[in-house]
């Protein structure tokens, strides 16, 4: 099955054509937006499933050069291909550095053939949607795992994940030692029997970005 496809382009009719060409080739979930106003919030609504995201760099009001970063920020990495007949290499670049693009293609006049080689592109990165699916699954996970944890349980969490020693926690971090137990318990549960490096990653990742934020907060 193909991922999900959002297109994002102001020219109806080549919007029009777009949909009706990846549909056919096999693209059954195509969603189409026309211009960038609430673009984030309209993209994270849309994401349920595997998805890959296909945006003309010249949409108004807002470039992918901001909204893309905005879409990491709401924990969100759809893979995305840029489409545009008059964007400079070094801005490709520069939004390569903070969003992972996987592809540019320049418009042409041959349409046809233009929506026939970006369908094979989009289609051998089906893998990349399926990846992108799983991090952004985990990552909520995570955060609902931890997401009523103050930062004290968050740093004693980090410290059995270090498999440091209960008692020595208990001190280190002032939190009780039947806390402690508990918060391993929830740990090994959340992990499973056989911890997988990515879990184990994902954990440690979002307990480092809460703790962060808590003394940011102070």
């Amino acid at each position: 099955m193909y991922p999900q496809l959002i297109i994002i382009e102001d020219e109806a009719d080549l919007l029009s054509f777009y949909r009706q060409e990846f549909e056919e080739v096999g693209f059954a979930d195509v969603v189409c937006i026309d211009n960038t106003e609430r673009v984030v919030e309209r993209i994270v609504q849309s994401y349920t499933k595997p998805t890959l995201l296909l945006c003309d760099y010249y949409v108004h009001p807002i470039p992918p050069s901001r909204y893309l970063p905005e879409l990491r920020n709401a924990g969100v990495e759809i893979p995305a291909v840029l489409v545009s007949g008059r964007i400079r290499a070094d801005q490709i670049n520069g939004i390569s550095l903070i969003y992972p693009v996987h592809g540019f293609f320049e418009k042409a006049p041959n349409v046809k053939l233009l929506v026939n080689s970006i369908a094979k592109h989009l289609i051998d990165m089906g893998p990349e949607a399926a990846h992108a699916w799983e991090k952004y699954q985990l990552r909520r996970e995570v955060n609902s795992f931890i997401g009523g944890m103050t930062a004290e349980q968050c740093s004693a969490l980090l410290c059995l994940l270090a498999m440091e020693d209960v008692k020595a926690i208990t001190a280190d971090v002032n939190i009780g030692l039947n806390a402690v137990y508990a918060l391993r318990k929830d740990m090994i549960k959340f992990l499973g029997k056989v911890s997988s490096p990515p879990r184990y990653t994902a954990l440690v990742s979002g307990l480092r970005d809460r703790i962060s934020l808590s003394v940011t907060l102070r």
